[in-house]
């Protein structure tokens, strides 16, 4: 059985997705290539196949501090540049 990949939606202000395993919500703000997430929150449930992603996934978020877009592919910075987290645009 394949795990669900992580996802990201932005609406307006409002941030959705999944962390392979649990959804989770909260805000963003974006200044240019700056962004800031808010007050995120995640549902609690069993996962069927239990790995560390859902936490380094969460992990990943606090770092991010700036952003890459195209029309394929987004990449999410920590302060040094480093990419901590990358999406490709599946529409």
């Amino acid at each position: 059985v394949l795990s669900a990949v992580p996802m990201l939606s932005f609406d307006n202000s409002q941030l959705s997705g999944s962390d392979g395993c649990n959804q989770f919500m909260g805000g963003y703000a974006v200044q240019d290539t700056q962004i800031k997430f808010s007050n995120l929150a995640t549902t609690e449930k069993a996962c069927l196949n239990p790995t560390d992603l859902p936490q380094k996934f969460a992990q990943a978020l606090t770092q991010v501090v700036s952003y890459e877009a195209t029309n394929h592919e987004l990449k999410l910075f920590d302060r040094n540049h480093r990419v901590v987290l990358k999406f490709k645009n599946m529409k």
